[in-house]
């Protein structure tokens, strides 16, 4: 988000007289800016508010009426922040508020300047941040290894979903209709994204204990047999099987049964001392430069299925590239890979 669009930031009160003292606040202490939409709590209604930026809740009531409005509010701003001023700071009530997805809980009481400062941080959090240039497995990488911490939105035509990630460690994910594993797995396998990020975690509660890497291949795996599937029903659609005299059998004479099997391909041995030792070298280190660290696993994958495909052999490199090229998606990538191998 540019720093001069404004936020939407919704406001919700027990009374009006203390919604008019935290939005004088606002508007005295925030530089940025800030949509402000102020409600009383009992006439705030799921829905009834544009796409929020963040959300400040001022409640004298107890803990666990704040956490069912803070779960309402999540199922309509998954990513948004969400300040608390609360009655009750206690440790295990703020544990609570914290758990059920508040961003921060700050004393009800507190000074103006102390609630001041609450308010100004968090409108900085809730600032977006853009990922472009790279693919989604690229992105996903980029966050674990540089030990991310924050709440990525990942949108694909009119899907929407959205990752949590914990010290470079993706630990929830959400998307329309599923929770956990499953939409993670799920928002893997989209493309041509839109991703936006904000440097917070809304969430510290973990449904997601599978390693990242593995994720990314499954949901590969899944997108390519989907694709194998299309494919196949198409071609049975389309198929010839000929009148009731043609045997399918037909050809089943000229099948040499003797005919040894080919010899596997070894893409160690090929990368070492074969005749394409170097250009294999060569593509590994440019396909690593393009889609990161799982460039070893797309790249091996790839690399075995074009030689069973195709004998493998310089004049045939070409095709490998090709099917590379499939896996970056990206089209400056893309540009760059080709562009890196001379071609």
């Amino acid at each position: 988000m540019d720093s001069s669009t404004p936020q939407n930031v919704l406001l919700l009160t027990d009374d009006e007289q203390q919604g008019q003292t935290l939005s004088q606040t606002i508007r005295r202490s925030v530089t940025r800016p800030v949509r402000l939409v102020a409600k009383l709590m009992d006439q705030w209604k799921h829905d009834s508010t544009p796409d929020l930026d963040a959300i400040i809740i001022a409640s004298h009531r107890g803990p666990r009426y704040i956490q069912q409005l803070i779960t309402a509010l999540n199922e309509q701003a998954p990513d948004a922040p969400i300040l608390v001023f609360s009655d009750e700071v206690s440790l295990s009530a703020s544990k609570e508020l914290l758990e059920a997805g508040a961003w921060k809980v700050l004393d009800i009481n507190s000074k103006a300047k102390e609630m001041a400062s609450g308010i100004c941080d968090l409108v900085e959090i809730a600032e977006k941040g853009h990922i472009s240039g790279v693919g989604l497995p690229v992105a996903l990488q980029m966050l674990e290894l540089e030990r991310k911490t924050c709440t990525l939105t990942v949108v694909s035509g009119d899907r929407k979903g959205i990752l949590f990630f914990k010290n470079g460690e993706l630990i929830q994910a959400h998307t329309q209709g599923k929770k956990g594993l499953d939409a993670a797995l799920e928002i893997a396998s989209w493309s041509e994204v839109h991703l936006e990020f904000r440097n917070f975690c809304k969430t510290n509660k973990r449904t997601i204990n599978t390693p990242l890497a593995f994720i990314l291949l499954e949901a590969t795996r899944k997108k390519d047999e989907e694709g194998a599937d299309l494919t196949s029903k198409g071609e049975l659609d389309e198929q010839d099987y000929g009148g009731p005299e043609e045997s399918f059998l037909k050809g089943l004479d000229d099948i040499d049964f003797d005919e040894k099997e080919p010899n596997k391909f070894d893409l160690d041995q090929a990368m070492t001392s074969g005749p394409l030792a170097e250009d294999l070298q060569r593509i590994k280190r440019a396909l690593a430069r393009a889609i990161g660290p799982i460039a070893n696993t797309v790249f091996r994958q790839n690399t075995i299925n074009w030689a069973k495909d195709a004998e493998p052999t310089r004049e045939n490199l070409g095709q490998l590239i090709d099917i590379l090229c499939i896996e970056i998606e990206d089209e400056d990538l893309i540009k760059d890979f080709r562009k890196e191998l001379g071609l």
